[in-house]
C-alpha cells in the first residue's frame, strides 16, 4: 500500500509539473493577449469577483472567526471541538497566503502587463514589487485554500465552494493580472495547505468536521 501511494503521489506530481510547463510555454502568452482584448466594461464584474479573495477581506473574516472561537470557548464554556472550523479555516487560508507572498519574492515573475507593454516574460528571481510578483496568484491561493477547507469541513458545500474559488482565480486571468499558470499553481498551493492543516488537526485530535465532534 505505501508503494502504491508513493507511486500515485509521484504520478500526481509529474502531472502537475506537466500542466505548469504546458501553460508556461504554450498557453500563458496567448491567453494574456486574449484577456487584453476583453472589453474594459467587464472589468468591474471581474474585480467584484476577485474582491472575494482579497487579503483585507479574508484577514478581517479570519480575525472575526478566531475571535468567535475564543469568546465561545473561554467566555461561555461551550464545547471546543465543535468550534474547530473557526480556527481551521483561517489558519489554512492565512498560512497559504503568507507562503504565496514569500514565493512571489523568490520567483519574481513578470506580470502580464509587462508582456503587453514591454515584451518581458519569465522570472527574474529575488525581486520585490508589484510588477514582479505574478507567480503564484495570491488570490487563487487564498480562494482555493478557503474553498478547499470549506469543502473538507462542510462536504455539502464542496461544489459551490470550489466553483466560487475557480471563478475568483479565473477573474485574475481575465483582468490580465495573472497568467494561467499563476492561478493553476496558486490553486494547487491553496488546496495543499487545506489538506496539510486538516492532517495536522487530525493528529491533534481536533476534527475539522462538526459531525465528527459529536
Amino acid at each position: 500500500m505505501p508503494k502504491r501511494e508513493s507511486s500515485h503521489r509521484a504520478l500526481a506530481g509529474f502531472g502537475v509539473v506537466a500542466v505548469l510547463v504546458v501553460c508556461y510555454f504554450v498557453l500563458d502568452r496567448p491567453v494574456a493577449r486574449f484577456a487584453e482584448r476583453i472589453p474594459a466594461g467587464l472589468n468591474a464584474l471581474f474585480h467584484g469577483v476577485s474582491f472575494l479573495a482579497g487579503l483585507p477581506l479574508i484577514t478581517t473574516a479570519g480575525a472575526v472567526m478566531v475571535a468567535l472561537y475564543f469568546i465561545r470557548v473561554y467566555g461561555q464554556g461551550r464545547p471546543r471541538r465543535r468550534l474547530v472550523p473557526l480556527i481551521y479555516l483561517p489558519a489554512a487560508t492565512l498560512t497559504a497566503s503568507l507562503a504565496t507572498e514569500t514565493l512571489k519574492v523568490v520567483l519574481a515573475r513578470y506580470r502580464p502587463g509587462m508582456l503587453i507593454d514591454s515584451g518581458l516574460y519569465g522570472f527574474t528571481f529575488w525581486k520585490a514589487g508589484y510588477w514582479f510578483n505574478s507567480f503564484p496568484s495570491g488570490h487563487a491561493t487564498v480562494a482555493f485554500a478557503l474553498g478547499g477547507a470549506v469543502a473538507l469541513t462542510f462536504p455539502r458545500w464542496r461544489g459551490p465552494a470550489l466553483v466560487l474559488a475557480a471563478l475568483v482565480a479565473l477573474s485574475r486571468v481575465l483582468l490580465n493580472l495573472h497568467y494561467l499558470s499563476d492561478i493553476v499553481a496558486g490553486g494547487l498551493l491553496g488546496i495543499g495547505w487545506a489538506l496539510v492543516y486538516r492532517r495536522l488537526f487530525i493528529r491533534l485530535n481536533l476534527p475539522v468536521q462538526p459531525e465528527e465532534a459529536t
